[in-house]
């Protein structure tokens, strides 16, 4: 391979393939089965008698309906989950290709009623312990695919007193599932025998995941700023033709977030909040400052996490930022999942230094040279394997 090639796949290289250490994997492993289980435990648990069952808030049969083995002459739950091809246990198996012809609801026979009847507290006992599973990486890989298959169910059965924070879980279920989650800090990495140096995975489901946070804050933020880019289009177009100018201008300045009230606005909205505005008035300069810099930092989120200068310390701003939206505003468990993303970011080498407090292990000095890299070919690939040195 020629050295301009090897120029020009080295940084794909590297951020897909090269193998890093475990230790983000763990830690997002870790903080997410934490924060899920302590959601399934705090919100859905104690409801479970509210909302489901033939008297629940969120019946599957509105009144006049019936249960019925065909999902599309059954009650509007089960015409959704038809309809819309979602996955849920709680309601037999619709919208599952092949599953919902091999195994229709027929024959199933009374399992649904049976669910819906109170059975549902035994799949709520499966669901807490493959979630504490996850958390102490006992047959990780199994029990993460339980946790994740239940999260849908439920998620799916009970869709009306769902939130943003619901959403990001099941998607850090969805990747755990794609990384080799218990190869260190695990019962199953204990289980398998000491090695020596630190466990080496290949890249490419820790940048997935890394991609997925940043299109979450840099998406969010552009949402934010949706009425903005009508206005400024509104703007250009008028400049362009030599039309007026000024409801452009005026309509942008009445923007929330470009003229920095929309932290005042929600901080006085009394059903969001968990302290009304009169106990603690912020003054309106500070409100603008909070406003522009959420937008900054949601926008901004995804460079600056390609930039090591300042990585880590927008992950600190980030867990102050989520911190304070947590104590203020009723946003559920999104804080806390949020953060739980962040050990992807950081380093093994950093993490291992803070749970252990031991001496961080000399930098491998970079091969100024080309010649005295391996072709990227001969670079071995293996995931799982103890090594002590970074390939190439």
């Amino acid at each position: 391979m020629s050295a301009f090639f090897r120029w020009l796949l080295r940084p794909l290289w590297r951020f897909w393939i090269e193998p890093i250490r475990a230790e983000p994997v763990a830690g997002f492993r870790i903080l997410a089965g934490l924060v899920i289980l302590w959601s399934v435990t705090a919100s859905l648990g104690p409801r479970m008698l509210v909302d489901l069952g033939p008297d629940g808030l969120t019946p599957a049969t509105a009144e006049g309906e019936e249960y019925h083995p065909d999902p599309t002459k059954s009650g509007s739950v089960d015409r959704w989950l038809h309809k819309s091809g979602k996955f849920c246990i709680l309601r037999g198996f619709i919208g599952i290709p092949l599953f919902d012809i091999w195994l229709p609801r027929a024959w199933l026979g009374d399992f649904v009623p049976w669910v819906e009847a109170g059975g549902y507290w035994w799949l709520f006992g499966i669901y807490v312990a493959s979630l504490v599973c996850v958390v102490l990486g006992l047959f990780t890989r199994i029990s993460t695919f339980v946790a994740f298959l239940l999260t849908i169910s439920f998620q799916a059965r009970l869709s009306w007193v769902l939130n943003g924070g619901d959403a990001v879980m099941r998607d850090a279920l969805f990747y755990m599932l794609l990384m080799p989650a218990g190869a260190t800090w695990s019962i199953d990495a204990w289980l398998r025998g000491k090695k020596t140096g630190p466990t080496m995975i290949e890249a490419w489901s820790v940048r997935l995941a890394m991609i997925q946070i940043c299109c979450i804050y840099f998406f969010t933020g552009l949402i934010k700023l949706g009425g903005t880019f009508a206005h400024l289009g509104a703007y250009f177009t008028a400049l362009w033709f030599g039309g007026d100018t000024g409801p452009a201008i005026t309509a942008l300045l009445n923007e929330d977030w470009i003229n920095g009230q929309a932290v005042y606005w929600v901080l006085n909205d009394n059903a969001l909040n968990r302290v009304p505005y009169y106990w603690l008035p912020i003054p309106m300069k500070v409100c603008r400052l909070l406003s522009w810099g959420t937008i900054l930092f949601e926008v901004g989120f995804p460079l600056f996490m390609l930039l090591r200068s300042v990585r880590t310390w927008t992950l600190v701003v980030g867990v102050f930022f989520h911190l304070g939206i947590w104590f203020h505003t009723e946003v559920g468990f999104f804080s806390p999942i949020m953060m739980a993303w962040y050990p992807l970011f950081l380093s093994g080498e950093s993490l291992a230094w803070l749970v252990t407090r031991r001496k961080k292990p000399a930098p491998v000095m970079e091969a100024n040279d080309e010649s005295d890299r391996p072709p990227l070919e001969q670079v071995p690939a293996q995931t799982g394997i103890a090594i002590g040195e970074r390939p190439g």
